[in-house]
């Protein structure tokens, strides 16, 4: 929701990485529960963070197939 809001009109959303401490403000408020669309407007900071995600379900799943597959 938060980059359909503010992420059309922001350039480079994916490319452009955001703020170390604003990801690191909202990676808290994610585990912590207590976030919502108001949190922040920084887009590049919930890309990064989706990114971050994505690679480390890829390097999880090739780290269990190549683990099930040599057994």
């Amino acid at each position: 929701a938060l980059i359909h809001l503010h992420g059309l009109s922001s350039e480079g959303i994916f490319r452009l990485a955001g703020e170390q401490s604003e990801i690191h403000r909202v990676k808290e408020l994610l585990n912590t529960k207590k976030f919502d669309v108001n949190s922040t407007r920084d887009v590049n900071a919930i890309a990064s963070l989706i990114k971050v995600n994505i690679n480390m379900i890829r390097v999880l799943f090739f780290f269990y197939s190549k683990t099930i597959f040599t057994l």
